[in-house]
């Protein structure tokens, strides 16, 4: 218990699943809980039978149900309920026509997303055998919903087993859920049985249950038959599960259809104890059908003779004079595997929120170039066209004459098409912008930001946030920007000066000052008239220039926006910024709540005898 209260307080600090706060609650109340037998095994090995015989009772009949999907708990009582307890998920969309029949029923507190519903015992079986007509419609695909049943069983004078046991029989391995493995298997060619066996388990609701019912019972009855003694399905199984260190009593049933008399059953032995002895505690061969039918008529040599009191001495050993012994060795084994798990998947969560944080960042520094990139592109190309501009208006500068007046000369300066020359630089400038901008958003959505969700086993189950960077890039409206510019009349007064030339042509002197005075006059003009369109033009540019960095200061806020938008949606999950979550989740995954047991021993033996100065 200090170990489950341990694990609870270690990881307070971090979000776990739903799955895993169910599974160490699970642990939480083991005490409380009758001890439990899970019996597993493939079908067709005798496992009704032995179930049968070690409850001295026909209740979990051979031929009873055999198709169906649940596992069923039998608690051995003195007075039995006449109600049992169903324990199903259901699903709106496929199983209404059983919610109205089991009516609200109450949250299972163990059980990840299922609920507890108390019904008699004949409307269970009703129940059960309507799912089973349901699975076998090939028609239609139909998700059982019942996933277990429990129901008290009296303690009678044939019963091998002790009262207040807890004994869960689960349908065949080989048979579980056939199409759940098929469909598990679909992308697995080539892999072995225990990558097929793991795939099911992580993948299936009904596969998870199986995995968190053996995570949480007390010990194991494994069922195998003497004449397929190499099953796949029961080593991937054995192996899996052996990580919880749960004690397995392995049963051999049908030694007696053994061929080669005792030479042969011992071989058949030696190979079991060769393929499965490092998972199990210890092997006991039996008849289960002399077993059974020994049990049912109160035969004590019949059972002693198919083997079954042997096997019903093992078990009794394990569930009641080791029971706390196995419980919570067991327990424990199981709950440094669960925190293991955990781990496992709490690096993954941290891992996932570190490379989120780092493609935020990424997209951030990629934003921030493409602004200052296009601003300083936009400043090189404004300003060259700016001088290529110009550079034409002086060149008709050379064009201008004594007898242009202001509006000839603005025509002949072209102003009125080199001013939306420099704009259109502007828009083509404004329109790269956009379209690298779009190429820029384009990277950024292809590749979507998630937090994964996690199994009770620790691996990836799906996702709890998935967002894209997802935003709409507008451009304003770019302004005519047409440049006004006005000549003043004055500067054509020189004229006057031409005239006086005109009436002097007879007199050379005459003639050639006037020539000088005109070429004077024309000069001054020509330079008037560039500084007042150089005046004139740098007023008109700034607002060109000033557009275009408005418009990619937009577009840039614009990813911004879409960047912060995906970091907003990924930290509300956990309420606050990703890296605080990250170093949160990294100082819980710095120390281990679940202490090594050998580890705390040898802490414990040196503290003892560190005061004495004994050796140890």
């Amino acid at each position: 218990m200090r170990s489950i209260r341990n694990l609870q307080a270690g990881y307070e600090e971090t979000r776990t699943t739903a799955e895993f706060e169910k599974v160490i609650r699970g642990f939480a109340n083991i005490e409380d809980k009758p001890f439990e037998l899970f019996i597993v095994g493939e079908g067709n090995f005798g496992k009704s039978t032995l179930l049968n015989g070690l409850l001295g009772a026909q209740l979990s009949a051979v031929h009873f149900l055999p198709e169906t999907r649940c596992f069923q708990r039998f608690l051995i009582a003195d007075d039995p309920s006449d109600t049992c307890r169903i324990f199903a998920r259901l699903h709106p969309q496929d199983h209404a026509w059983l919610k109205a029949k089991l009516g609200p029923g109450r949250e299972s507190h163990e059980l990840f997303a299922t609920r507890i519903y108390d019904v008699p015992i004949d409307l269970a079986d009703e129940l059960i055998r309507e799912e089973v007509k349901r699975c076998r419609d090939r028609s239609s695909v139909y998700e059982p919903a019942i996933l277990e049943i429990e129901r008290q069983i009296e303690l009678t004078k044939g019963s091998l087993l002790t009262a207040g046991c807890r004994v869960v029989d689960t349908q065949g391995l080989n048979q579980l859920f056939p199409d759940e493995l098929q469909q598990a298997s679909k992308t697995m060619d080539g892999h072995t049985s225990v990558d097929r066996f793991d795939q099911w388990l992580s993948t299936t609701s009904r596969g998870k249950h199986l995995e968190w019912q053996l995570r949480r019972c007390d010990a194991i009855l494994w069922v195998a038959h003497a004449r397929k003694s190499s099953s796949g399905i029961t080593l991937a199984a054995l192996k899996w599960f052996s990580k919880y260190g749960k004690k397995i009593v392995l049963a051999v049933t049908n030694m007696d259809r053994v061929d080669g008399g005792a030479e042969g059953q011992a071989k058949v032995l030696e190979l079991i104890e060769k393929t499965y002895g490092q998972y199990v505690a210890c092997v006991v061969p039996l008849n289960a059908k002399l077993g059974m039918e020994s049990a049912l008529r109160n035969d004590p040599s019949g059972v002693e003779q198919s083997g079954l009191g042997h096997l019903a001495e093992r078990i009794r050993v394990v569930c009641s004079q080791d029971a706390a012994l196995t419980r919570s060795v067991g327990a424990y084994l199981a709950l440094r595997a669960t925190e293991a798990q955990l781990r496992q998947a709490l690096h993954l969560f941290a891992a996932e929120i570190e490379k989120n944080a780092h493609r935020l960042q990424q997209n951030r520094r990629e934003i921030a170039s493409y602004g200052q990139g296009m601003g300083a592109r936009a400043t090189q190309t404004l300003e060259r066209s700016s001088s290529q501009c110009l550079a034409k208006v002086r060149k008709n500068l050379s064009g201008l004459t004594l007898r242009d007046d202001g509006r000839s000369a603005k025509a002949k300066l072209n102003i009125e098409n080199i001013g939306p020359m420099h704009r259109n630089a502007g828009v083509q400038i404004c329109d790269e912008a956009y379209g690298k901008g779009q190429e820029l958003q384009l990277r950024m959505e292809s590749q979507p930001f998630s937090l994964p969700s996690f199994g009770a086993e620790g691996n990836v189950a799906g996702e709890t946030v998935r967002t894209r960077v997802n935003l709409y890039l507008s451009q304003q409206p770019f302004p005519r920007f047409v440049p006004q510019i006005t000549l003043s009349p004055d500067l054509w007064e020189s004229f006057k000066i031409g005239l006086v030339g005109f009436f002097g042509v007879f007199f050379e002197s005459a003639r050639q000052k006037a020539a000088q005075m005109e070429r004077e006059a024309l000069t001054k003009i020509r330079n008037d008239v560039q500084s007042q369109v150089l005046a004139q033009w740098r007023q008109f540019t700034p607002g060109v220039d000033e557009h275009v960095q408005k418009e990619i200061t937009l577009l840039t806020q614009q990813l911004n926006d879409g960047i912060d938008q995906v970091e907003e949606s990924l930290e509300s999950y956990e309420g606050e910024q990703l890296t605080n979550t990250s170093q949160r989740v990294r100082q819980c995954l710095r120390e281990r709540a679940v202490p090594s047991v050998f580890m705390a021993e040898v802490l414990r033996v040196w503290k003892e005898r560190a005061g004495t100065h004994k050796p140890l």
